[in-house]
């Protein structure tokens, strides 16, 4: 059938399916999955709205039809991923777990397509890739969702080789005669996957799938409805502009060109990115450079007319996805050339090639901002697309470098100020643009650049220079065919300014400071295998008012060691990030924006061996008193109190020390905080404990049940029983109830050598019950983690009333004097969720509540639920505990159903003050 038949049958088909939505929707015929119908067809509204920013992964005609009728090309997992894509872009807070946080949106959602994953991973379906390919652009954009985003996109991949997808050719699709709508979906379901492994290539710094030489699918959509259908952008914030009256949606034409255009950027990532490229002569890298340089020329002088826009003089604003489109552009010019600025032996090929690819950086970087104040003008930057940030960055990264030769009120730095702007704008619906303004000021800093306050960058302010740019051009029309005049700006020193740093960042030498302690780069400390020889020679520690115990080490990646989280055995190194491109969001940079990184080494008292397991909430409280001390945080000017970020490398989660500072802008150690139990008072610190679930296992109950039955074998060969709840919050716990304990152990000394081995038997089958060793003699050489906690009713009350539960724990094999802060939080939190050994035993004591209660609002989506919408969203609690030397309260915010439970963070008070400082000396076998 001719090409022209095939088209106007499928524009057709769409034209009625477009109008029968309306009409299954009024019928209650479309499957909502239990969401209220008014607000699936909201974010559905919202998704159709936006999908060109999904790449057409869905095709709008077939879902909506099977969704009225069960039909192949609809499944309740897609739909649901949909729901989740959709929810951030929402003004409707019932779709949010925290009515202010639109991070939250979708949360239920989410969940949803979890449950529904399982049984959809033994088969191959469309839907399932689609539903894959939509959740991957939806978490990468949260920022610490990488992992996820990347499985997610590998499981598509794989589904459309399965299927065939890959060939366009009718013996590979089935037994089943395909339809010129089966084609035109699987061409689009491939080309939306090739772009977004692509972009997630590049994003983080990995390899390819999906090879073009190893597919044979055209770019070649048929159905052109939505080309000339009109579109207003309703589902973006248009406070800039109100009077944008629309625009053809040129859908197609734009999705066809960034197929074409993803084609050369796996061009760029698999020559100039390659792990081999170094392996190439200057002479076939100058090659490859041209001929790549040739091919986006090429791909700009063909666009279409309605597609072929000027940065510089934009009369009519094209849709949003329009803009992308060139966006991308700019960026693969600064991501093709860059190399030859910055990179090594890419550098080196000759000063011309790198004075022209500095050239082409700069133009590209003025015309992105150019673009970014031009999509501002018209719809806002507040809910753009991932890649608009991500061009936004890398413009950034050439203006930093052109501003710190230029004076202050050059138009680079007011390039930067735009930047600044557009992170400040975007952080909301894309939280990983925080990382990229944490770089861009980091590299300002270091390049000289006078900062700005990100809270008074405008996007386009207005100047008296108003109509000029970083890079004067002499050409209209293309962006790599515009020349900068070389008067204005200092290549030379730019350059240099790249290669230098590049040198700097190869040489990591010892120094010495004037105490003569040496200021060693982690990697440079002896490896863990040797610390139990190095650190087992420590005298054991005594517990300092009941606030310790065992003899615990900490190490500072931003600064050294600290002994009893106090002072450091050696000096400072302070971690840079330089500014990539390529891999901008590879696991090594997840630390960016944090103050500091602390790791926990606990040495068992009395015992050769060294544990890094798990986490010390005690030690916790002091890394941001000490942080402050020896300058690796300052507090600002008039500044009382001070939030210290800390990555625990332990267990992966951010802990925020909140600490008072005095006039002077140091620690207050005085204070009037008393803990009850602990001699004495101190300076309040309050550590939070954030999103804490999952800190080793990856889940907050790693058995899936609240409450388990732990079988152990008793010292006198009899099996015995306990109730127990499994959690990781913070770090592993098994809490056990005491009233299922054999008498024995209830009434016998809790000092006795044999009702620390009847304990520790518990602990070594609950951590294989964890999934946290093989076995039971691997549990046993693990003595850390997880830890052991015997939970009783309280019995009597104290200052702070009575508490909820009381709670004997152990640690390193002996009982705990007082009780571990990681132990608070997990114990809090589980006395939060009903079905846990410690909500029953505290049910009965009232848990004081510091938040009103929760008003009344538009009933959930997850309208299977019994619970009422106030139980979905997170409410802070207080949760007293009892413990041998007195009582402790915890804050917890969290959420919770029969199968759903969330902690958002957890806050413990505790005090910190420095006990001694000193040199610890340690020696190798080869000393």
């Amino acid at each position: 059938m001719p090409d022209e038949w095939v088209e106007r049958g499928l524009v057709a088909e769409a034209a009625r399916q477009r109008q029968l939505e309306t009409v299954n929707f009024r019928q209650g015929k479309l499957d909502f999955d239990g969401v209220e119908p008014e607000l699936g067809m909201h974010l559905l509204s919202l998704h159709w709205n936006r999908q060109h920013h999904s790449f057409l992964a869905t095709y709008r005609p077939a879902f909506m039809r099977d969704m009225a009728c069960g039909g192949p090309y609809f499944s309740k997992l897609l739909l649901n991923a949909i729901y989740f894509g959709a929810a951030k872009f929402s003004p409707r807070h019932e779709v949010r777990r925290v009515a202010d946080d639109v991070r939250t949106a979708g949360w239920q959602f989410r969940e949803r397509v979890r449950e529904l994953l399982g049984g959809s991973l033994d088969r191959s379906e469309i839907t399932t890739i689609q539903a894959m390919l939509v959740m991957t652009n939806s978490l990468f954009a949260l920022g610490d969702e990488r992992s996820a985003a990347w499985i997610y996109a590998g499981l598509a991949f794989r589904m459309i080789v399965d299927l065939g997808i890959h060939v366009d050719t009718p013996h590979l699709a089935g037994s089943r005669r395909l339809s010129d709508e089966d084609y035109e979906i699987r061409r689009r379901v491939f080309w939306a996957a090739f772009v977004i492994d692509k972009i997630q290539s590049l994003y983080q710094g990995r390899p390819v799938s999906i090879k073009e030489s190893d597919t044979l699918v055209p770019i070649k959509f048929q159905d052109t409805y939505e080309e000339l259908e009109h579109w207003t952008p309703f589902a973006y914030s248009t406070q800039s502009d109100a009077t944008y009256l629309g625009s053809p949606a040129y859908s197609v034409s734009t999705f066809r060109h960034l197929c074409q255009l993803s084609v050369i950027l796996s061009d760029i990532l698999s020559t100039i990115y390659t792990e081999r490229s170094s392996d190439s002569s200057p002479a076939e890298l100058s090659s490859r450079l041209e001929s790549i340089h040739s091919k986006l020329t090429t791909w700009r002088q063909n666009l279409p007319e309605h597609l072929a826009i000027d940065a510089h003089k934009v009369s009519v604003t094209p849709p949003p996805h329009v803009l992308s489109l060139h966006a991308l552009y700019n960026v693969l010019i600064i991501l093709l050339h860059r190399p030859f600025v910055a990179d090594g032996h890419l550098y080196n090929t000759s000063r011309a090639i790198s004075v022209n690819s500095f050239m082409a950086c700069a133009t590209s970087a003025d015309d992105i901002v150019k673009l970014l104040r031009v999509y501002h003008k018209a719809f806002s930057v507040r809910r753009a697309p991932y890649l608009i940030s991500y061009a936004t960055y890398v413009a950034a990264t050439i203006h930093a470098r052109i501003a710190a030769r230029r004076g202050p009120r050059s138009p680079a730095h007011r390039n930067l100020e735009t930047c600044l702007a557009v992170f400040r704008e975007n952080q909301e619906t894309n939280w990983a643009v925080r990382r990229a303004n944490a770089i861009v000021q980091n590299l300002m800093k270091r390049m000289g650049v006078a900062t700005l306050n990100p809270n008074d960058a405008l996007i386009d302010r207005d100047t008296d220079n108003r109509g000029q740019s970083s890079t004067p051009d002499t050409t209209a029309g293309s962006s790599v065919g515009r020349e900068p005049s070389l008067k204005s700006i200092d290549i030379d020193g730019i350059i240099q300014s790249f290669v230098r740093e590049r040198e700097q960042e190869n040489a990591l030498p010892a120094q010495t400071n004037v105490t003569g302690n040496a200021n060693l780069p982690h990697a440079n400390l002896p490896v863990q295998s040797q610390w139990s020889n190095s650190m087992t020679g420590m005298p054991a520690a005594t517990s300092y008012n009941g606030q310790n115990d065992g003899g615990n080490i900490a190490y500072d990646n931003n600064s050294s060691w600290m002994f009893q989280g106090q002072q450091p055995l050696f000096g400072d190194n302070t971690f840079t990030v330089d500014d990539l491109l390529y891999g901008f969001n590879s696991s090594e940079l997840d630390r960016v924006g944090i103050d500091v990184d602390y790791t926990f080494v606990q040495v068992a008292v009395g015992q050769e061996s060294v544990d890094f397991s798990g986490n010390c909430g005690n030690m916790c409280s002091g890394v941001g008193p000490f942080a402050l001390q020896e300058g690796l945080v300052r507090a600002s000017p008039g500044e009382r109190t001070l939030d210290v970020r800390i990555f625990n490398t332990n267990t992966s989660r951010i802990i925020v020390d909140t600490i008072q500072v005095d006039e002077d802008g140091y620690y207050e150690e005085s204070g009037d905080y008393e803990i009850p139990g602990v001699k004495g008072t101190g300076s309040e610190v309050k550590v939070a404990f954030v999103e804490p679930a999952g800190s080793m296992t990856g889940k907050l109950f790693p058995t899936g049940n609240r409450c388990d039955t732990i079988d152990v074998k008793g010292n006198d060969g009899h099996q015995f029983s306990v109730k127990a709840t499994f959690i990781d919050a913070a770090n592993p716990f098994i809490l056990v109830d005491e009233r299922t304990l054999p008498p024995n152990l209830k009434t016998g000394s809790k000092d006795s050598a044999s009702y620390l081995e009847q304990m520790e038997s518990i602990r070594r089958v609950g951590a294989v019950m964890m999934g946290l060793a093989p076995n039971v003699a691997a549990a046993a050489k693990v003595r850390g983690t997880p830890k052991l906690a015997i939970l009783s009713s309280p019995q009597s009350g104290g200052p702070s009333g009575t508490p909820d539960v009381h709670v004997q724990a152990f640690s390193m094999g002996k009982p705990h004097p007082s009780l571990q802060l990681t132990g608070a939080a997990c114990l809090a939190s589980a006395a939060c969720i009903q079905g846990t050994i410690a909500h029953e035993l505290a049910e009965d004591a009232r848990i004081q509540s510091s938040w009103q209660a929760t008003p009344e609002r538009t009933p959930s989506p997850c309208s299977d639920s019994d619970e009422s919408p106030s139980d979905l969203l997170p409410k802070q609690q207080t949760v007293t505990l009892a413990h041998p030397s007195g009582q402790i309260s915890v804050d917890v915010l969290c959420t919770s159903s029969e199968s759903f439970a969330y902690v958002d963070r957890c806050v413990v008070s505790r005090t910190a003050r420095r006990i001694f400082e000193g040199k610890v000396y340690y020696y190798t076998d080869e000393a």
